[in-house]
């Protein structure tokens, strides 16, 4: 893993924040989804995010539009001609400071889970109606926004293997409140899932439109949101207008696909 640390400042209020970019990185039992979201457990996917949420003033801001310096560019500064360099040292004096704590790119709320996603969602709804955003910009955030009203019903494994997992003892096997628990939160969450009909269904009306399906990847993604909207003959349609080529490489997207849409069933699935 190479990671490239980069020091970005709130355009707003000019809060400091670090923030690592990956310049390359092997995903540890990566799981893929029809929706597009990969999910690995050594991976932090909101540190990734072109764009954050001042923990300080609340604004958000997309860090192509700050003002940012790299760590190399900052261990070299004296040996640098770049004015912004020097100027970006003198605004930011704690960088020369080895015990200040500078924030790191982290969603600003200590939250819970599923209160960590009502919370995102949410701010995907803000950044959309009160942010001017360019085609590009609007395509990211809406299939992040589609992504995380999904990760409510996204993790869909047995009760029992989970109840099994989630024990620490031969005693703690057999109690069953820990079964309920997990039933309930399960539950809980769909609740919540559902409660995001409206808003999923608009969204993704919008996302049918942003979406340029050039590559294959683009084409996989459009089929998967006529599905998800229901609309299955165009999905199916969709799906078999696919260069033949391609099928083999996305075989298990192809068949859980045209299986699914048989069923005429919606829902997002692991591949």
């Amino acid at each position: 893993m190479q990671i490239d640390v980069i020091y970005s400042e709130c355009p707003h209020c000019k809060t400091l924040y670090s923030n690592l970019e990956f310049v390359s990185y092997t995903l540890r039992n990566a799981q893929s989804w029809s929706d597009g979201k990969i999910i690995d457990s050594e991976w932090s996917e909101y540190s990734q995010f072109p764009f954050t949420k001042c923990s300080n003033c609340g604004n958000f801001f997309w860090f192509s539009d700050c003002r940012k310096v790299r760590q190399y560019e900052l261990l070299n500064a004296e040996y640098s001609e770049k004015a912004e360099i020097k100027e970006f040292m003198q605004s930011h004096q704690e960088l020369m400071n080895d015990t200040e704590q500078i924030r790191s790119n982290y969603y600003p709320f200590l939250v819970n889970a599923d209160d960590f996603v009502v919370n995102l969602i949410a701010d995907f709804q803000e950044i959309i109606k009160k942010t001017q955003l360019n085609a590009k910009r609007e395509l990211f955030v809406r299939i992040k926004l589609w992504q995380h009203i999904n990760d409510l019903i996204r993790e869909r494994k047995c009760l029992i293997i989970q109840h099994v997992k989630s024990v620490d003892s031969i005693q703690s096997f057999f109690n069953f409140s820990i079964f309920r628990k997990i039933k309930t939160e399960r539950k809980n969450r769909r609740k919540l899932y559902f409660s995001y009909k409206v808003l999923k269904k608009e969204n993704l009306l919008v996302l049918k439109e942003l979406i340029e399906p050039i590559d294959i990847e683009d084409k996989l993604l459009l089929i998967e949101v006529y599905r998800a909207l229901g609309d299955f003959s165009k999905s199916k349609t969709l799906l078999g207008k696919l260069d033949p080529n391609s099928l083999q490489t996305h075989s298990v997207f192809v068949q859980k696909s045209k299986f699914r849409l048989h069923l005429k069933l919606s829902g997002v699935f692991k591949l």
